[in-house]
């Protein structure tokens, strides 16, 4: 499973990380994207959900020189796995330990009477006439498609998507309620992600 974070404030400093998975989760590793170079901030290669505390940063990171924040986990729901509830289960994400997810919390420090304004993303007027970006988020709604539009009639109904989505993230989609997403909801969903 991978994350990013690109909405940072310009001012503060990171101070530490907490990874957190549930029984299945494997590995966490996180990365700074610092003047166009990745830098491994984290690395838990073998994660024990009974071990789970604050990794505090050798020296805090200024905000203002990371670009984005991004996360990667793995999960182990073998047999091979001591922890694993049950590996026949199809897993979902859920707050329940028997569930998944991966979250990354971190710990910010920012300076007192400071507001913490984020860096400024590209007006919406720019993103629209960015041709490159435009090309992005047309590609990101074909695959959003040919992913999930399972009967391939040009628009996605809620069981046609998988279970963590259709509990999580359709009545966020479904911008009509309508009960089904069309092209135009997806672009909607492709143009507020700062990763595309």
């Amino acid at each position: 499973m991978k994350g990013d974070i690109t909405k940072i404030p310009d001012r503060g400093e990171l101070l530490a990380i907490t990874p957190h998975m549930h029984y299945r989760g494997k590995s966490f590793q996180v990365t700074a994207k610092v003047n166009d170079s990745e830098e491994l901030l984290l690395d838990v290669p073998a994660y024990d959900f009974n071990w789970q505390h604050v990794y505090e940063l050798a020296s805090p990171r200024p905000l203002a020189s990371i670009e984005k924040l991004s996360f990667v986990s793995t999960f182990d729901n073998s047999e091979a796995n001591p922890f694993n509830p049950n590996p026949e289960d199809y897993v979902t994400w859920g707050d329940q330990s028997s569930e998944e997810m991966a979250i990354a919390f971190f710990e910010v420090a920012y300076p007192l009477n400071d507001t913490g304004e984020t860096k400024k993303a590209k007006p919406k007027q720019e993103q629209a006439e960015d041709p490159e970006r435009q090309k992005r988020v047309d590609a990101f709604v074909a695959d959003f498609f040919k992913r999930f539009d399972q009967n391939e009639d040009g628009e996605i109904k809620r069981e046609e998507l998988p279970l963590s989505m259709r509990r999580f993230a359709f009545k966020k989609l479904d911008r009509d309620d309508d009960g089904r997403l069309d092209t135009e909801e997806v672009k909607t969903l492709a143009n507020s992600s700062g990763s595309i």
